[in-house]
């Protein structure tokens, strides 16, 4: 996933709500520098399922918002805390 860089909202231990992990997912869906349907197509989801994941905050697109984050962002990790409320960033070593 090629990107435009920008600051990161995201930093390394940092907890992120639903509504944060949506707002970064949107982001990085925007500059992306390919369509929403080629990101769909790599990650092996429709297209609408990308959509809904930049509109939507809560445990239903968690998931693949974390996928997007991962892919658009390869130096950092995003794991679901229990209870799944927060998830945390952090750096790969």
């Amino acid at each position: 996933m090629e990107v435009i860089q920008r600051p990161l909202i995201m930093r390394h231990n940092q907890r992120l709500s639903y509504e944060d992990l949506r707002d970064e997912t949107a982001e990085a869906v925007q500059t992306y520098a390919g369509t929403q349907s080629e990101l769909a197509e790599k990650l092996g989801v429709h297209k609408s399922s990308i959509s809904r994941a930049i509109r939507e905050a809560g445990p239903a697109f968690s998931s693949l918002q974390m996928r997007i984050l991962e892919e658009a962002y390869p130096d950092y990790l995003l794991e679901a805390e229990e209870p799944v409320v927060t998830f945390r960033v952090r750096r790969r070593e």
